[in-house]
């Protein structure tokens, strides 16, 4: 990651803070953050305020909208930290003021500008019992993180005719279930066993590399890079 505090190249998060002067910017990086990072939101509030699934989803886009319609990102400092947590603190005073009122879901909530499609599974997940409206969004945010890493490692490896290599590092790095052994996934892929260790090593640096890319969008140094990656990971950048 370089030298500690280092300024990474222009991200999401810079893009939302930049001057005015191109507002087509700032309204393209909102777009992609509410599209990743909607579920977040969406547990918060139901983590937090007790609302039916479709409540949810309605605060969830009269939420965004007003992010995108209102003046809130032109206040921000860039040295308040990762958007992770901004969004806690904005989401949190959207929800106790009257931009949660029934007129903020008729305004914007009922106005569909994000596909919201929940997995039963996650609602167990991320509403756990005992699990806080914070830990629900950081919860929902680590996996999206994560999906999106996932993405970009199977686009790079398919751009670089490594399909079958992704899809061994699938089968036995991302699986819910017990994990095949390695003698079961070289018959399951038609390679060699001996070969599955050096797919596997190489695969997760390749992971680590795409975790760190999609993290240094949402901060605005290294340091927090280095802090988001170890509070959500467990891992570090180096």
């Amino acid at each position: 990651m370089g030298d500690g505090g280092a300024e990474l190249p222009p991200t999401i998060w810079a893009r939302l803070i930049a001057d005015q002067s191109d507002p087509a910017q700032r309204t393209a990086a909102m777009e992609y953050l509410a599209r990743h990072y909607w579920k977040p939101v969406y547990f918060f509030i139901r983590r937090g305020w007790h609302k039916s699934i479709e409540e949810a989803k309605d605060l969830t886009q009269a939420f965004f909208t007003w992010m995108m319609e209102a003046d809130v990102l032109s206040k921000l400092d860039p040295q308040r930290g990762c958007f992770r947590g901004f969004l806690k603190v904005v989401l949190r005073n959207f929800l106790n003021r009257e931009y949660a009122s029934q007129s903020a879901i008729k305004r914007g909530g009922k106005v569909s500008i994000l596909p919201l499609q929940i997995d039963p599974t996650e609602e167990a997940e991320f509403l756990a019992e005992g699990l806080s409206p914070e830990a629900a969004l950081d919860a929902a945010w680590k996996a999206s993180v994560l999906e999106q890493a996932v993405e970009r490692l199977r686009h790079e490896y398919r751009q670089r005719g490594k399909e079958q290599s992704f899809l061994v590092f699938r089968d036995h790095d991302l699986v819910s279930e017990e994990r095949p052994d390695y003698e079961t996934l070289a018959r399951k892929h038609g390679i060699a066993r001996t070969s599955i260790s050096d797919i596997l090593t190489g695969a997760r640096t390749a992971l680590r590399r795409m975790l760190v890319d999609v993290v240094s969008e949402s901060v605005t140094n290294s340091d927090e890079c280095r802090d988001e990656l170890r509070e959500l990971f467990g891992m570090r950048a180096t």
